[in-house]
């Protein structure tokens, strides 16, 4: 995919592979891991405890992959699915617009996931930030900070996955930050840096604190903080608006200067 400019992005799927890992990693090395995460299938598949919640169920519980490296076959889809036990916790199957072969997903659905969601993979170059909204004070933190930020990442997620999110504070390739409105700190966001490719994950606003620019000022900030630790360009995975989905956070990143170099389909399994 080419930019306006008729630049051509690099592939973020390393990237944003990597950030997953990373987490799991950072649980792992906890004792306190809520989740799993394995290749399967030349997919990655992740499994996390307590996790009900639509939309984290798509990060936190999902197949992503299947069908890129290699062509799937119907013993690689069954493989994958029964990493998670069919019909006893929801997940997803993201799709990959270059996943093989065409016919994967007809045999989700024959395995009873149905399409219902859009993930847009977004992407930008890290030159000409947009302007961040003046109203905000953002500030990379360190580890002395961490449990304020999960609490905003991660809020409404179990303990368990609270304290994996705190624990990759300060690790060798992130950058965390945190928007201050006064004193208060009312946005979090993250920054992985692989291979010369930023990807944006572990954002989040407190819901008092919505629609006011927080996320906007977070953007442009790890826009900054990317371009300082040399990359070239920035990805970042977010749900298209739906029904009774909001769409603000694509909306932002727009805005912002990414362009959707991918659509995924997911496929739901509930």
């Amino acid at each position: 995919m080419s930019t306006a400019t008729g630049r051509k992005h690099a592939d973020p799927r390393p990237a944003l592979a990597a950030a997953y890992a990373e987490l799991f990693s950072a649980w792992l090395a906890a004792g306190d891991s809520p989740g799993k995460l394995e290749e399967i299938a030349g997919a990655l598949c992740s499994r996390t405890t307590g996790i009900d919640e639509p939309g984290w169920t798509l990060y936190l519980n999902q197949v992503s992959g299947l069908g890129v490296g290699q062509p799937a076959t119907q013993q690689m889809v069954d493989d994958a699915l029964t990493f998670y036990g069919l019909g006893s916790r929801p997940f997803v199957v993201s799709v990959d617009p270059e996943a093989r072969p065409r016919s994967l997903a007809g045999w989700l659905e024959e395995r009873g996931l149905r399409r219902r969601l859009i993930l847009a993979r977004t992407q930008r170059m890290v030159e000409d930030p947009p302007v961040a909204p003046s109203a905000f004070q953002v500030q990379v933190i360190g580890p002395d900070r961490a449990e304020a930020y999960a609490a905003l990442a991660a809020h409404g997620l179990p303990a368990s996955v609270a304290r994996g999110v705190a624990a990759l504070v300060g690790h060798p390739g992130w950058t965390h930050s945190l928007a201050y409105e006064g004193t208060t700190p009312v946005a979090a966001g993250a920054l992985f840096v692989h291979d010369g490719m930023g990807t944006l994950c572990w954002s989040a606003t407190h819901s008092a604190h919505r629609r006011r620019g927080a996320h906007a000022a977070l953007i442009a900030h790890r826009l900054i903080q990317a371009a300082q630790r040399g990359c070239a360009s920035v990805a970042v995975e977010t749900l298209e608006p739906s029904s009774g989905r909001p769409g603000a956070a694509l909306r932002n990143l727009t805005r912002a200067g990414f362009q959707t170099v991918h659509q995924l389909r997911v496929y739901v399994a509930d």
